[in-house]
């Protein structure tokens, strides 16, 4: 079984997605429902071999819906156990070069955040502290918002805006 067909078995279909795919690394090549991405330099990676790297074409919605089911809340269960949920968003204690530490677990920033970015896109998904959950992605990588925390900065805003939020399972 490919890397891809594992990934869409054992996790994804178990999320309730069936969109999500590998992209393609031309335009010409693009996968149903993916996006152009700027600028064109975007179509220089070779996306198909990043895989677990960003190779992933998703929605935002495809995105959530994962979150949610590893991120530990009682809403929907999760397809992790809670001792891997725990590693994940632990804070590793390893330093970056500068010595620093980064606050990343074994696979979220903490408290549970990831972003991705690279030319031709940008997202960024994250559980907020209030149990909000947010994904947002963009076809093109702006020069200031290289890791899309500004995206995620305006993101957040908006959520503390809402005044009042349906009170139904928005997907």
């Amino acid at each position: 079984m490919s890397y891809e067909q594992f990934v869409k078995q054992s996790v994804l279909a178990p999320s309730g997605i069936t969109n999500m795919v590998i992209g393609a690394n031309t335009e010409a090549a693009h996968k149903p429902r993916e996006v152009k991405y700027y600028p064109s330099s975007a179509y220089s990676l070779n996306v198909t071999r990043f895989d677990a790297h960003g190779g992933w074409v998703a929605s935002p919605i495809d995105m959530a819906r994962f979150i949610v089911h590893v991120d530990g809340l009682a809403t929907k269960p999760d397809i992790i156990s809670a001792a891997s949920r725990a590693a994940m968003t632990t804070d590793s204690g390893i330093k970056d070069a500068n010595k620093n530490d980064p606050n990343y677990g074994f696979g979220w920033g903490l408290p549970q955040w990831h972003n991705g970015a690279m030319d031709g896109t940008i997202a960024f998904l994250q559980v907020l502290p209030n149990g909000y959950t947010y994904s947002v992605v963009a076809n093109t990588r702006p020069a200031n918002d290289g890791f899309a925390f500004n995206m995620s900065g305006v993101v957040q805003n908006v959520i503390k805006n809402v005044s009042k939020w349906p009170g139904y399972d928005l997907f």
